[in-house]
Order: structure tokens, then sequence, then C-alpha cells
């Protein structure tokens, strides 16, 4: 008896130790910043380009998402030097307090893509405590305080650098039109829309461009209930069996997104054109 015990509890061990090691690899890998942060601007001050900085979370960071980023330097990377200034799961105000990093860049163009976790962080009582948790909230995330923060982004960035702005207004959560998340990322998009008017940014239209592409579409699938086994499964089969983020959409069953949250690069190509053509405005390239 004694022997079957201890064989068993050696097989749980091994699953155990193997289930830790794949965890703590995929966080590693998914939660490295890229090699184009804005430490970058710290250890090199002087860049012989001008720079651009694109601003957000976890679709702008690009570990757990197509890099749209990487897709814009492949592009322009001989007239710009890109800054990638995404960081994984943050909300308005996590940008708000990392601003001077983005000020130090020196840059002559920023994006800013900043609203997907604002608006998921609202979506049912269990993730508005965990993003007050793991992103430090000092206040239940809510659509004001997201403009607010939003607000004084676009101020700050105004008054101390001297970089013509963009702003996105935000992607699809998921690809049903109709549902709560999408309504919301809807009525924040709204939102930036009038604040970039207000404050004198150029509009960049995500939200819209996403919305049309998907009304052509048919079979959306409905599998958005904020389950992190749908995430977790596509950053296993991203980082431990080697699929390509479409292959994961794929499996999904999704035009546009891999998990309901990240992007594809259809998806993802959306940004970078819309990017592109603001870079490309006013601009000889």
């Amino acid at each position: 008896m004694k022997k079957i015990f201890y064989t068993f509890l050696f097989f749980v061990l091994i699953v155990a130790g193997i289930y830790c090691a794949a965890y703590f690899y995929i966080s590693s890998k998914a939660s490295a910043l890229p090699i184009n942060s804005p430490i970058l601007c710290k250890n090199h001050p002087n860049s012989k380009l001008p720079r651009m900085v694109a601003i957000g979370d976890s679709i702008t960071h690009g570990r757990v998402s197509f890099n749209y980023v990487n897709s814009l330097e492949e592009k322009f990377g001989t007239h710009y030097e890109f800054v990638n200034a995404g960081i994984n799961s943050n909300l308005a105000f996590n940008v708000l307090n990392r601003i001077q990093d983005i000020i130090d860049c020196n840059p002559e163009k920023i994006s800013i893509l900043i609203g997907t976790n604002d608006v998921n962080s609202t979506l049912d009582e269990a993730r508005r405590n965990r993003y007050k948790k793991d992103m430090q909230l000092p206040q239940d995330p809510d659509k004001a305080w997201y403009e607010k923060n939003l607000r004084l982004i676009i101020a700050t960035l105004k008054e101390k650098t001297k970089a013509e702005i963009a702003i996105l207004s935000l992607p699809v959560i998921g690809e049903i039109l109709t549902s709560e998340e999408n309504r919301k990322a809807k009525e924040y998009s709204d939102s930036i829309k009038t604040i970039a008017s207000e404050l004198g940014i150029t509009y960049l239209p995500l939200n819209e461009k996403m919305h049309s592409y998907l009304l052509e579409k048919k079979n959306l699938v409905n599998i958005c209930s904020g389950d992190f086994n749908l995430y977790n499964g596509a950053f296993i089969n991203y980082f431990l069996l080697s699929e390509s983020w479409d292959q994961v959409s794929q499996e999904n069953g999704f035009y546009l997104v891999t998990d309901c949250l990240h992007l594809n690069a259809v998806g993802a190509r959306m940004i970078s054109d819309l990017i592109g053509e603001f870079l490309e405005k006013g601009n000889r390239l």
C-alpha cells in the first residue's frame, strides 16, 4: 500500500513540477519587455531618427498579441525609431503613472491605444477586484475615471513634449457586436473621439473599422465570458506549442481576436495601417 501511495505522490509531484515550470516559463515570456521599450531611451538618449512612441497595454506590448509595433517598424523603420511603450494589463491610470518614461524619449510622434482593460475591469465584480489588486488601482474603475485619466495623459504629453499625438478608439472585445463588452467598448470609443476633438489631437477610428469588418462576417462565435481558460489556452498554444496567433485565432473561430481581448495579424494590422496613415500624413515618406 505504501508503495502505491509513494508512486502516486511521485506522479503528482512530477505533474505539479511540470505545471509550475510551464507557468513560470509562459509568465516570463509574456511579461518580458520588448527590446524597444522606453528603457531604450534611457540607454540611448540621442537618436539619429525621430522617435515614434506607441503607448498602450498588452495589445501594444505585443507579447500576448500580434505585435503591430513591429509591423510599423518594418514599414517605417528607416524614417522613425520606434519605441514600444505598451505594458500588459495597463489601464489609463497606469499609463499616467509612468508617463515620464514616455516624455523622456523626446518623441516626435505618439500613438495612444488604451482602454480595453478599463472596459474589461467594469464587466463584473471578479474582474474589478482582480484589476484593483493586480494593477494597484486606488478606486473602482469606471468610465468617468477613465476619461479623467485619459485627459491627463493627453494634456501632460501636449505640455511636456513637442510630439504630434494620435489616439485610437478601442478594439473589439470578442466579436459579438451586441455584447455588453462591445457596447461598452463603443461607449468608451465615443468618449475617446470627443476628447480627441476637444484637445486637438488626431483621432484614428479603430473601433469603427473593426465593426465594419465584422458586420460582413458570418458565424461569429460567442465564447467571451471572461473565462481565463480561453486566455490560458491561447498562451499555451503560442508559447509552448509554437502556434502563431493566427492559428490560435482560427482554432477559436475568430476573425480578428485570439482570446477575446488580444489580436491576430488581421486585427493588429488594422492598427498599424491607421497609425501608418497618421505617420504619412504631412510627411513625404
